[in-house]
């Protein structure tokens, strides 16, 4: 199994650095390319408009469209420059995408174009308090994710994998989880093949211990 194309969400966040830190550990072991992204949200906050006393002119809305366009803007490049900082030197093709997404249909969207995905566990777009599920891209994109919470991705990970198996239709997709345990070189990493084959495994996903 291999990876050509992987996207990581970036917040600018210590996290969000470590998310970095494990994606390009991955795009470095599967010599494959990078993209960084982005959420925000240009929505105005409703209580400019709702409990607004006396109705905005235009001049003001104007001004306060610009003014929200700058703070975006500030945030998305100290995204980026967490981004590049992260990946250092490393030879991998870097990407980047800034998108207005809110409730996460264009990021389903980008992860329908990658082979692998990497995100928290719940993400809010800037300027957002509306929280998107990792679980729900997951589903929706219908492609492998790595979701890492913060604190919980430390760099050389992945020598070690752990496959649930209940004998169901989806289980038996068990051998491309088995083929994630390999190493740079296309060789299982020792620690993960099983030293005993089970009774209640069948035939087809033990043939790919």
């Amino acid at each position: 199994m291999t990876y050509r194309s992987i996207l990581v969400h970036v917040d600018g966040s210590a996290a969000g650095g470590a998310r970095v830190d494990a994606a390009v550990a991955l795009a470095t072991r599967f010599n494959c390319p990078l993209t960084g992204v982005f959420l925000r949200s240009s929505r105005l906050p409703r209580h400019m408009f709702a409990d607004a006393i006396i109705p905005m002119t235009q001049d003001v809305l104007d001004g306060r469209i610009e003014e929200r366009t700058r703070e975006i803007e500030a945030v998305s490049n100290q995204a980026r420059e967490v981004f590049r900082a992260h990946l250092g030197r490393e030879p991998i093709t870097m990407r980047w995408l800034d998108i207005d997404d809110e409730n996460g249909d264009q990021l389903i969207h980008c992860a329908k174009r990658h082979d692998l995905t990497v995100l928290p566990p719940e993400l809010t777009p800037a300027f957002s308090d509306r929280a998107i599920s990792a679980a729900r891209i997951g589903v929706a994109s219908g492609g492998p994710l790595l979701i890492l919470k913060p604190g919980a991705c430390p760099v050389p990970f992945g020598r070690k994998i752990l496959v649930a198996w209940n004998d169901s239709r989806e289980a038996m997709r068990d051998p491309g989880c088995m083929a994630a345990s390999r190493d740079g070189s296309g060789n299982p990493c020792p620690e993960s093949v099983p030293k005993r084959r089970s009774r209640t495994r069948p035939a087809h996903a033990q043939a790919h211990e």
